[in-house]
């Protein structure tokens, strides 16, 4: 029987080789920054309200990002009591749930390269129409997920990180869309 550490372990030291190498083959192009050069924290948010003014629209998406982030903690911390309540063999619940996870993430990568086809540069609405659908995506699979049975409920957490990880890329390019140069990338 494997212990849960083993994988972790794994994982870790899978990490921290992954780690080594970035810092090894990616070197950091930047020039060095002084500490006058750098914005106070009270001027990158001022900046982040100025850009935030100039793209109402910025503000909306963080708003919602905001909402859809706390809606998902619910989901996140407590689907796995919701599928497997009662449950008494541990060890087919872990592999259960590292293949839920599995097969969310590789719909996910599919999904996120049939949008990355799809999306075209030449109308600013088409990203617009993708975030809607996957948030209507995410919003159906996370109903079923809490009404359905079983097989339904599996196959709607699937669904959901498949939107969510489609969903991600488009977030991150409509909100860095025009943004101001001057502002932090983490107040963008």
């Amino acid at each position: 029987q494997v212990s849960l550490w083993i994988p972790l372990a794994a994982s870790a030291a899978a990490f921290a080789l992954l780690a080594g190498w970035i810092a090894a083959r990616l070197a950091e192009t930047a020039p060095a920054r002084t500490h006058e050069d750098r914005l106070t924290v009270a001027e990158t948010l001022r900046r982040t309200r100025t850009s935030i003014r100039r793209r109402p629209g910025v503000g909306i998406v963080l708003l919602l990002m905001v909402a859809a982030g706390l809606g998902g903690e619910g989901v996140d911390r407590l689907w796995q009591f919701h599928l497997f309540a009662g449950e008494v063999d541990a060890a087919a619940t872990v592999y259960t749930v590292a293949g839920l996870f599995a097969a969310g993430l590789l719909l996910g990568a599919f999904a996120t390269t049939v949008v990355e086809r799809r999306l075209h540069d030449d109308d600013p609405a088409t990203p617009r129409r993708w975030l809607v659908a996957a948030n209507a995506g995410v919003a159906a699979s996370v109903l079923l997920l809490a009404i359905g049975p079983w097989v339904l409920a599996a196959a709607a957490f699937v669904a959901s990180a498949a939107w969510r990880a489609a969903a991600e890329p488009l977030v991150a390019a409509w909100v860095n869309r025009g943004a101001d140069p001057a502002t932090r990338a983490t107040m963008n």
